[in-house]
């Protein structure tokens, strides 16, 4: 089986990494009843990798790649310097 796969309400967002199709449309269903409107349609689909070195990917990929790495780390970042200056001025981490 080649990738993994992932669910969406909304054909564009996707979300969770799930060895079966089976396992993605446990994950939906149950995601759905914790929306506050619940989705009329659940889409399922196998995740393809991006490979960042292909010339078939436009800049664009190229960029979102980029961005996508640079935003992981700056939220990293703050996870770990937030709890520090809380807890540095007395308060909840």
């Amino acid at each position: 089986m080649i990738g993994k796969y992932a669910f969406s309400f909304d054909r564009e967002t996707f979300r969770g990494t799930f060895n079966s199709r089976q396992e993605a449309l446990k994950a939906a269903l149950e995601a759905a009843a914790h929306e506050a409107d619940s989705p009329a349609t659940v889409y399922v689909a196998c995740r393809a990798p991006l490979d960042p070195h292909a010339q078939v990917h436009t800049s664009a990929d190229r960029f979102s790649l980029a961005y996508r790495a640079a935003y992981r780390e700056l939220l990293e970042e703050f996870a770990r310097d937030g709890v520090a200056v809380a807890a540095a001025a007395g308060g909840n981490p």
